[in-house]
């Protein structure tokens, strides 16, 4: 601890301070505004506020300036006791002598709802925001709920609620969330909120607008009802719908951002909903599956959504042509319309998933059974895959991906 009255303000050292208002005051802490004009040729080499319990100032702390613009300055004070008198200044230091200004009092509170540092926004796009923050002080209680809240608003003053919009954190998680599905330019306003046994507190709202596009806006994808074999999926349009042409789900076993190149469904629900069913999925695989809509500009797409279909016993892995052939000179024979291998005898078997040159494929199906036949997921005559003719294999598989085929494995 220092003492200002020890401190001499030398001829050639006047900058002039002036002590600003105090805000943002809680239990352990307060934010304090100063103001400095430096005459020209005045070195200053340390400024911000000098603060105390004491009236007098004999002794103080320092609290080195947090920003400055155009000489205008603030800083935050933490760590202080709850329900206690505090004087503060603003001051200036050569390295030698202190200049300062006015000195100032505030009241910290005893006990109150939590209160929060500044709002960080970051990642802004056409449909959703990040947002930050963390608690400066627990009011004095434990937190038992945390979370942000946010809503669109037309000006920058109206606050958002936890009846608006909003999602609820895990105590033990890190203070952040993306906020998604948003429209696309329009303005949002956002905070955090916490509630301990004082009640509700609610950080200072920020505002800000997502970006434009010419392109479809998609929401995520939710489900709606599932089976063995298939799930039913449900998202939204939230921009640019008027040019969509065609909009549904695409979706893969193989890769994290499926495209409408790969499998998709469409369909064909008016408006903005986007509603189908993904089916003839594999026991056991995991699928990535996303909302896609198409329209004038191109396709847009809303967040991946994945799921691990129940069940399913992985057989003899099928991870290319080679393998496949392997597999083959094992000993199919036919029984009832499903084929089984000779180590697995009485189990029918599917394939999903290889990559391979096409002509390597031609060499591993040239045998009748591959040739003429393939086993899918489906269901006949209680057996738990169907077969189907090449011919559609080639026009899923071969066709659309002349030189490679989507990732086959065998299951039993």
């Amino acid at each position: 601890m220092s003492g200002c009255e020890k401190d001499t303000e030398p001829v050639n050292f006047a900058p002039k301070l002036t002590t600003g208002k105090v805000d943002g005051i809680f239990r352990t802490g307060a934010t304090l505004f100063g103001e400095m004009v430096k005459p020209e040729g005045v070195v200053v080499k340390e400024y911000g506020i000098l603060y105390s319990t004491l009236q007098s100032m004999a002794e103080y702390e320092t609290k080195t300036a947090d920003n400055d613009n155009n000489g205008k300055f603030s800083a935050q004070l933490v760590d202080l006791e709850a329900g206690k008198t505090y004087y503060y200044c603003a001051y200036a230091s050569s390295g030698y002598s202190i200049a300062r200004g006015e000195v100032k009092s505030f009241v910290t509170v005893a006990s109150e709802v939590p209160v929060f540092s500044t709002l960080q926004i970051k990642d802004v796009d056409e449909k959703s925001f990040v947002v930050n923050t963390s608690i400066l002080d627990e009011g004095g209680s434990n937190i038992v709920m945390k979370g942000f809240c946010w809503k669109e608003v037309s000006g920058d003053s109206d606050d958002p609620e936890v009846i608006d919009e909003s999602k609820n954190l895990d105590l033990s998680a890190e203070y952040q969330w993306r906020v998604n599905d948003l429209k696309p330019g329009r303005k949002y306003a956002v905070r955090a909120f916490a509630v301990n046994s004082n009640g509700l507190g609610y950080g200072t709202t920020t505002y800000l607008t997502t970006n434009a596009t010419d392109l479809p806006v998609v929401s995520s994808c939710t489900p709606s009802d599932s089976t063995s074999t298939s799930i039913t999926m449900l998202a939204r349009i939230l921009g640019n719908a008027s040019t969509v042409t065609e909009k549904g789900f695409c979706y893969s076993s193989t890769k994290e951002l499926p495209e409408v190149t790969d499998m998709r469904v469409i369909s064909n629900i008016p408006d903005t909903v986007i509603y189908e069913t993904v089916s003839g999925l594999v026991p056991g695989n995991t699928y990535y599956i996303r909302a896609y809509a198409t329209g004038s500009q191109g396709t847009g797409y809303g967040d991946v959504f994945s799921y691990t279909i129940p069940g399913g016993n992985v057989g003899q892995g099928i991870n290319s042509a080679e393998d496949l052939m392997a597999f083959r000179a094992s000993g199919w024979r036919q029984c009832g319309r499903c084929r089984d291998a000779g180590g697995f005898s009485g189990k029918p078997y599917y394939v999903s998933g290889i990559y391979a040159p096409r002509s390597q494929w031609r060499e591993a199906f040239s045998f009748p059974f591959f040739w003429d036949q393939l086993c899918i997921p489906g269901n006949s005559s209680g057996c738990h895959v169907r077969c189907d003719g090449i011919s559609r294999f080639q026009q899923n598989a071969l066709l659309e991906k002349p030189y490679q085929l989507q990732q086959y494995k065998v299951y039993t």
